[in-house]
């Protein structure tokens, strides 16, 4: 068990940052046209700053599934 601990465990987290970052990467790659103009449009405005780092990923998810930006 306090092998897993040491090395298992910062394993998954190391792992699941990897594909969080991957999943992130590929939706924004394939999102639609539409999406990506509105959400790069919300982007450069002053108040996305306060969104967070993962403002415009977040973004486009809420449009790709049919509500606002």
């Amino acid at each position: 068990m306090q092998r897993f601990l040491k090395h298992g465990v910062p394993a998954l987290i190391a792992l699941s940052t990897v594909l969080w970052a991957a999943e992130n990467l590929y939706f924004m790659k394939h999102a639609s046209a539409r999406a990506t103009k509105v959400c790069a449009e919300k982007d450069a405005k002053f108040s996305a700053l306060f969104d967070g780092p993962n403002s415009y990923y977040w973004c486009l998810r809420r449009v790709e599934a049919g509500g606002k930006p």
